[in-house]
């Protein structure tokens, strides 16, 4: 499987994420879009939603979209 992950705070998701990921799999071509949270960006400030709050918006706008999300960068913690 061609995958691409996609790396952000996602602080909060928005459209723009959402066109991103979608000409991404369109152009490239590949088989799946995965989401990839991170704790924290490096060179920005701290997040303004909490990690549940995040996760949990992310999950919402992409409940209903072919994208999947993995959490390992939010559980590792400190700056991704």
């Amino acid at each position: 499987k061609k995958t691409a992950l996609y790396g952000g705070s996602f602080d909060p998701i928005h459209l723009g994420h959402i066109h991103v990921a979608k000409e991404c799999q369109k152009r490239l071509g590949v088989d799946q879009v995965v989401f990839v949270p991170c704790a924290q960006s490096p060179g920005k400030f701290a997040p303004i939603a909490s990690t549940v709050e995040r996760l949990h918006m992310l999950q919402l706008a992409l409940e209903t979209l072919p994208f999947q999300i993995w959490e390992v960068e939010l559980n590792r913690g400190g700056e991704s």
